[in-house]
């Protein structure tokens, strides 16, 4: 579930990459859990959760772990003081990659202000390669999120969007959505596409 702190939840994803990755065919980069963690886990709680799970893949899987910063992918200080150890338990894998989520509502509960361009530079500088895995245009919300995008490129990140297709909620680039046409076998471009798009 997304923003849930439950460690169980987390280890059921560690297990499904381990028991997995080789069936899909191996050779790709593993993103953990989509959004584990909510906006009130603290550093060491996730530190520690992150520590469990990426031990069990590393019985499958070597490459670099993309793991989501807490809070639907925005909380970065939490994110980053976990890597550093900051007063708290730290990610002792050295190969992981820490991924920010970025939306008009984006909100960094531990520094009490929606999303900046000094939340990216705190999550830097935790000295682990960073990105954006996921970015959009809704819901609304006062982030200036295109800003952050450039930025995140500007410093050289990976900056994935959401969602090519299967959102089903408008945040779509194709339609039409699988949600709504699971078996359409052609597609349009969407008007979401080029706000998306223009900045990958």
């Amino acid at each position: 579930m997304l923003g849930s702190d439950d460690t169980n939840e987390l280890n059921a994803a560690a297990s499904w990459w381990k028991a997995n990755y080789a069936t899909l065919g191996g050779g790709f980069t593993i993103n953990l859990m989509n959004e584990w963690g909510s906006h009130n886990l603290t550093a060491d709680a996730y530190a520690r959760a992150y520590n469990t799970a990426i031990a069990t893949v590393r019985s499958v899987y070597g490459g670099p772990i993309i793991i989501d910063c807490p809070g639907y992918g925005q909380e970065t200080a939490i994110a980053s003081a976990a890597a550093k150890g900051y007063n708290s338990t730290k990610i002792s894998d050295g190969n992981v990659i820490l991924s920010v989520h970025i939306y008009p509502n984006g909100y960094n509960q531990a520094k009490a202000h929606s999303l900046q361009r000094a939340d990216l530079d705190d999550l830097a500088s935790a000295g682990r390669p960073c990105l954006v895995g996921e970015f959009g245009n809704t819901p609304a919300g006062p982030v200036y999120w295109q800003d952050l995008v450039g930025y995140a490129s500007s410093k050289g990140w990976t900056v994935l969007g959401w969602a090519w297709n299967g959102d089903g909620t408008g945040m779509n680039m194709v339609s039409p959505a699988w949600s709504s046409n699971g078996g359409a076998t052609s597609f349009t471009l969407s008007s979401y596409f080029s706000q998306v798009y223009n900045l990958l």
